[in-house]
């Protein structure tokens, strides 16, 4: 690891075990936020059920997940290095996690992949919800010793390259059209029995 990447990860990981509100918020959003983001995107699937463009969106974001994810698992093919909890000394780690490839990190990339497509389709206040729930949750991972700044910053670019190539090539596409008529014409059938 660079001295750099050290030293930004030091100077963040040593704010955890400081005090027990701070903790117990770097370990929620490192861990659970997940789970928010899940329940949150399935409650917008049937909320927004009457808006093509929104469910698009979702799609879309789905979309970029799966392509971020398969390509952050070939770079972490061809660079990769453990967890600062593994490597260095007299780290603050605040959640338990297996010995393994830290690069990139997996939570910053299903984090602005899924918020990238949302950012560019939002107003103001949407684009700056995504953008610091994402953040949020990459310097979390720091926070609670499991990645480097390194592995954070190459899972978000990542994550936001994908998301706005996928955005733009497909969001007003004709398979994009044709695929959520059809989503919603098997929906319409199963929710009508």
């Amino acid at each position: 690891m660079t001295t750099i990447d050290n030293e930004v990860f030091r100077s963040i990981n040593n704010l955890a075990g400081r005090n027990d509100v701070l903790d117990y918020l770097g370990i929620f959003i490192s861990k659970y936020t997940i789970f928010i983001l899940a329940a949150f995107l399935i409650f917008q699937w049937f909320y927004k059920r009457q808006d093509s463009s929104y469910r698009k969106v979702l799609i879309l974001s789905l979309l970029t997940f799966i392509v971020a994810e398969i390509l952050a698992k070939g770079l972490g093919q061809l660079y990769e290095h453990l967890q600062p909890f593994a490597v260095l000394p007299e780290v603050n780690q605040l959640i338990e996690k297996e010995v393994n490839n830290s690069f990139p990190s997996d939570h910053t990339v299903l984090f602005f992949s899924i918020l990238t497509p949302l950012f560019l389709y939002s107003g103001i206040k949407g684009k700056v919800l995504c953008f610091f729930s994402a953040l949020l949750v990459g310097i979390s991972r720091i926070f609670v010793g499991v990645h480097y700044p390194s592995d954070v910053v190459a899972g978000g670019l990542l994550a936001i390259v994908v998301g706005i190539l996928i955005y733009r090539g497909l969001f007003s596409s004709k398979i994009m059209n044709q695929l959520v008529a059809f989503i919603e014409k098997l929906e319409t059938k199963l929710l009508s029995r």
